[in-house]
């Protein structure tokens, strides 16, 4: 994530093209079908692309207060996808605005008081990396209540999807952790596969999208069904 190589540069790149592209794509959707799962999931995806930008900049420019952006948008881009998931699969509304918008004070606080411990973005991301996988496996789990119609081939790549990348994270955990505590003692410990780690993110949360998109594409079929055998107006 932070190793600043060809490959890393190439990898964040396409994936923040890739979030751009999602974000639009699903803020489209969700006004072409009125499904508030799906602009739930366009706030999230327009979250991880702050994410990734305040990544890019650190990498860049240098500096803790894209540390503190990174923090805040990897959090609330994991609040949108739950909520979004959690939606989906019960179909119960949630006031996201009731916790987003008084939460980000909270959220900016929480993350500059975090950012101060940690010396190198290395250790950072191990934490942040704890992080992700937990959401992402609750959004497995909420994701599994959903009824058995919604079982589509879109449900069946998201859940794919949200387990692998839980999985992915959760071996970043000790990884970073270890390499970034070998640099605060002078040594220089790289495991070279995690240098493809920025690649291997963008393939775990490309899927997410595809299946994200099959769900919609499901939802515009049943919709337009629907609308084919509504009795006409008298």
């Amino acid at each position: 994530m932070q190793t600043p190589d060809a490959i890393s540069s190439v990898a964040v790149t396409a994936h923040a093209a890739c979030a751009l592209l999602l974000a639009l794509t699903f803020a489209y959707l969700s006004r072409l079908l009125g499904r508030t799962y799906l602009r739930r999931w366009a706030l999230a995806w327009s979250c991880l692309l702050l994410a990734i930008l305040a990544v890019r900049c650190f990498i860049a420019f240098g500096g803790r207060a894209f540390w503190v952006v990174y923090l805040v948008a990897e959090w609330y881009f994991l609040a949108a996808l739950l909520v979004g998931c959690r939606e989906l699969a019960v179909g119960a509304l949630t006031r996201l605005h009731r916790f987003l918008v008084p939460g980000l004070l909270a959220a900016v606080i929480l993350a500059g008081t975090l950012v101060p411990f940690f010396t190198d973005f290395t250790l950072l991301f191990s934490f942040q990396a704890a992080v992700l996988a937990m959401g992402f496996a609750a959004a497995f789990v909420v994701l599994g209540r959903a009824r058995a119609e919604r079982h589509t081939l879109g449900f069946h790549l998201m859940r794919a999807a949200l387990g692998w990348l839980t999985v992915q994270f959760l071996l970043y955990v000790p990884l970073y952790l270890i390499e970034g505590l070998h640099r605060l003692d002078g040594e220089r410990l790289h495991f070279e596969w995690l240098g493809y780690s920025p690649l291997a993110d963008l393939c775990g949360q490309l899927l997410l999208g595809f299946g994200m998109l099959f769900i919609a594409r499901a939802d515009q079929a049943m919709f337009g069904a629907r609308a084919a055998t509504r009795p006409p107006r008298a």
